[in-house]
């Protein structure tokens, strides 16, 4: 943990805002000077959070949107801004990985249309599936909603629900290509 007060340190003015949004309060003059009590009082708060983050909360009252958030995409070439690395990177990966007559589902968590498309022509080109995980979540229009029910709550990061629902919707791509066939051999 990296603390000092100084006006200019980025790492102490992101622990600060931490620190206040986990509201540790309440602490002996003794807490408030140590830095080691602070950091368990605030790491406990995390952990608590996260176990209460385990359950699937309540739709926001006004999603404030009736489309699909996920809709259907058409296919495209390829983004200038994803070409030359993410799109080149992973042509490369998956042509070793062909060459070795190995099986590979792309999961993806991409929510902007560039990267949904450069993932259908890589699905195209190796025939790979590519799963989208955000449709596993219908309930959900917006990512803001997708963190709000199925977040950890103090960070980006989704929830063991979310998590199961994950490996759901992945055994089952498995399953129907037959992946598990090839296991058993």
């Amino acid at each position: 943990m990296h603390w000092d007060n100084s006006a200019d340190n980025v790492e102490s003015k992101i622990f600060d805002a931490s620190v206040k949004k986990m509201e540790v309060k309440d602490v002996p003059w003794w807490m408030a000077k140590s830095r080691l009590a602070l950091y368990l009082k605030w790491m406990g708060k995390r952990f608590e959070l996260a176990r209460e983050s385990q359950v699937q909360r309540d739709p926001l009252e006004d999603s404030g949107s009736e489309m699909a958030w996920m809709g259907e995409i058409s296919p495209g070439p390829v983004s200038e801004r994803l070409a030359s690395s993410v799109y080149t990177a992973y042509r490369g990966m998956l042509g070793l990985l062909k060459e070795r007559d190995v099986s590979v589902i792309i999961a993806t968590a991409a929510f902007f249309d560039d990267y949904r498309q450069m993932f259908q022509q890589l699905s195209r080109e190796y025939d790979v599936p590519v799963p989208e995980l955000p449709l596993l979540f219908p309930e959900v229009n917006s990512i803001e909603e997708l963190k709000f029910q199925f977040g950890l709550g103090w960070n980006d990061h989704l929830n063991a629900v979310a998590h199961r629902r994950y490996a759901i919707g992945i055994g089952e791509v498995i399953e129907k290509h037959g992946y598990l066939n090839l296991v058993s051999n």
